[in-house]
């Protein structure tokens, strides 16, 4: 699978993101990471069970070995002024709807309810697909993805690309069938990580709890 070079993620991902990416390229992703696949996402509202229903977009990158999942809380006033565009989908069973790319910057509410969460590829248990056709007149066209990880765990998003939506599609199934090797990291290096994630407040006193007892288990 080809790597991108930082200038192919920063044209991949909406200029409003270069910023966070760079925080992202600096403390989160490691040396040795090759990033394969970058694009926007958004979570608009998910069917019931599915991510609670959340609202939120941002940007994804998918590495040699692992998802790294950014997000952003939408802000929005009353009666929804300066709100996020929102996309209603045609074919949903609920007012399901999508972000489009951010047309303006961050808002501060939003840059401090970014959150981070990541997952690797081998441990990705099924990928289901579902596209979408807006139901505003000029029509675009949204890909939902359901990825469901081991132990018990699934990520649902919608990309604002049918192509690149199939494209990612095609990764995912990919490791599906062929589950990548993690670098060999030294459980120090790994530990340091997580500790640096919950400092910046990424994960929260139960989930680096949990990630570290995973780590330790294996």
């Amino acid at each position: 699978m080809p790597t991108l070079s930082q200038d192919q993620v920063l044209s991949e991902i909406s200029e409003f993101f270069h910023a966070d990416y760079q925080l992202i390229a600096d403390t989160v992703l490691q040396g040795h990471e090759q990033i394969i696949w970058a694009g926007n996402h958004s979570y608009g509202r998910s069917p019931v069970g599915e991510d609670g229903g959340m609202e939120r977009f941002g940007y994804l990158l998918v590495t040699s070995y692992r998802i790294v999942l950014v997000s952003f809380p939408e802000e929005y006033g009353w009666f929804r002024r300066g709100g996020r565009e929102r996309i209603y989908l045609e074919g949903s069973h609920i007012e399901e709807f999508a972000y489009g790319a951010p047309s303006r910057p961050l808002t501060e509410y939003e840059i401090n309810g970014r959150s981070v969460s990541e997952a690797l590829l081998r441990n990705i248990v099924s990928v289901e697909r579902k596209d979408y056709q807006a139901k505003q007149r000029v029509a675009p066209k949204f890909v939902r993805l359901v990825v469901q990880f081991l132990p018990d765990r699934s990520w649902t998003f919608l990309l604002h690309d049918p192509g690149e939506g199939q494209e990612l599609y095609d990764i995912l199934q990919h490791a599906v069938s062929n589950p990548p090797n993690e670098p060999g990291e030294g459980l120090l290096t790994e530990l340091e990580r997580l500790s640096a994630m919950h400092r910046r407040g990424d994960l929260d006193d139960d989930e680096f709890d949990r990630a570290k007892g995973r780590l330790l288990e294996r």
